[in-house]
């Protein structure tokens, strides 16, 4: 809430990182050299051709994807002007860039939300899917999948895992806030994904690839944004609901592409035989920041310019891209599925039922989804920019 103490934590955890950002970038230049080698070795034209032939993906996929994002960073830059009269800020910076909802000056904390209370709103969003489904979910609730409450020796974030022929497992904090909802939907997204997929598929087809794996888990986080936004129409319960889904945007649908750029850009200079300093990739980094930001938030070069090296992502190469599609495709079902109803909703059962029984741009097209296109992520930041637009209109009614 105190802008100073973002300002001075913000700082310190860059400067950290700027502290040892030779070292990293060793590291870093290390595993995109080994990345290109084992790539050449395949025979290959580029690391990233490799890397996406693994999951059936064209190199276009990943193109229109970075494409897509920049044509809309307009979009960002107004959510960013919004979001500082939302502080009160005459001019946005880094540490008013959030991927977690500030807390408001001059507002009350809302009040905590109960665990049952959240998996009752859980449910009511879900319910368009059908009974069968919020079944599935409710047994979840029932037969204790979910791990939910901190404790002591328990490791921070949200996970579903599990193994075929058992049920899915889940974890997360819950803290009894919008926040903690959301995140529970993500991952419930997750564990009935694979709940009906290892209840159709033989072993050999019984995962799914992380292209289509973010799928479900947005959609889940879009028909909660749905279910709240029509059933609310307190200003500061809409503002809650919305910069949730902003925070999380700011995360997977603003930071991810900027690394995806950035990777792509790092490649390619290995590529051409060229050396990656520190300095170089900070460069890198920054020049994306500010172009992404433009003079909506202030500029700070260095501290932008090292966030590559907070994220462990980039060592899994051109992966973080596929947050961005995850959000696209569930943004188009979300929208199929509010337009067409249950035909929509038969076509996703089937692609959640299919594991990788065949290709994951094929399995998206036949739920009606087609990842060739910009189609998908233009669906997905017309949602962000209806956002936005309640955004404004819940502040001017506080």
């Amino acid at each position: 809430r105190n802008r100073e103490v973002r300002e001075a934590a913000w700082k310190a955890y860059a400067d950290a990182f700027l502290g040892l950002r030779h070292t990293l970038a060793a590291n870093y230049a290390g595993a995109v050299a080994s990345s290109v080698f084992m790539a050449r070795a395949r025979g290959y034209a580029s690391a990233a051709e490799a890397v996406l032939a693994v999951d059936a993906l064209p190199r276009p996929i990943l193109d229109t994807t970075i494409e897509t994002v920049r044509r809309h960073l307009p979009i960002w830059q107004r959510y960013f002007r919004v979001r500082g009269q939302l502080l009160g800020v005459e001019r946005m910076h880094g540490w008013d860039v959030s991927e977690m909802p500030i807390p408001r000056p001059g507002r009350p904390p809302a009040a905590p939300i109960a665990y049952n209370d959240g998996i009752e709103i859980i449910a009511q969003a879900l319910a368009p899917l059908g009974e069968e489904y919020v079944g599935v979910m409710r047994r979840a609730v029932a037969e204790r999948w979910i791990d939910p409450l901190p404790s002591e020796g328990k490791f921070n974030g949200a996970f579903s895992g599990g193994s075929y022929l058992t049920h899915p497992f889940l974890m997360l904090h819950w803290h009894g806030d919008i926040g903690s909802v959301s995140v529970l939907a993500h991952e419930l997204g997750h564990s009935i994904h694979s709940y009906y997929t290892w209840k159709h598929q033989p072993y050999i087809y019984h995962d799914y690839t992380n292209f289509v794996a973010e799928t479900m888990s947005n959609l889940h986080q879009f028909l909660l944004a749905d279910y709240l936004l029509a059933t609310n129409d307190d200003p500061d319960t809409l503002i809650n609901v919305i910069e949730e889904r902003m925070g999380y945007s700011v995360r997977y649908l603003f930071n991810m592409p900027l690394l995806a750029r950035f990777e792509l850009d790092a490649h390619a200079a290995v590529e051409r035989g060229e050396a990656l300093t520190a300095d170089r990739l900070v460069d890198s980094m920054a020049a994306l920041y500010q172009e992404a930001y433009g003079d909506a938030v202030e500029f700070d070069h260095g501290r932008m310019g090292i966030t590559w090296a907070g994220y462990p992502h980039l060592y899994n190469p051109f992966y973080v891209f596929q947050y961005a599609t995850g959000i696209a495709a569930a943004a188009t079902l979300a929208r199929q599925i509010r337009e067409e109803g249950a035909p929509a909703i038969a076509r996703l059962l089937r692609l959640i039922q299919a594991g990788a029984s065949a290709d994951s741009l094929d399995l998206l097209l036949d739920a009606g989804v087609d990842m060739r296109t910009s189609a998908p992520l233009d669906d997905a930041f017309a949602l962000l920019s209806s956002y936005i637009d309640r955004l404004e209109a819940a502040l001017t009614r506080r």
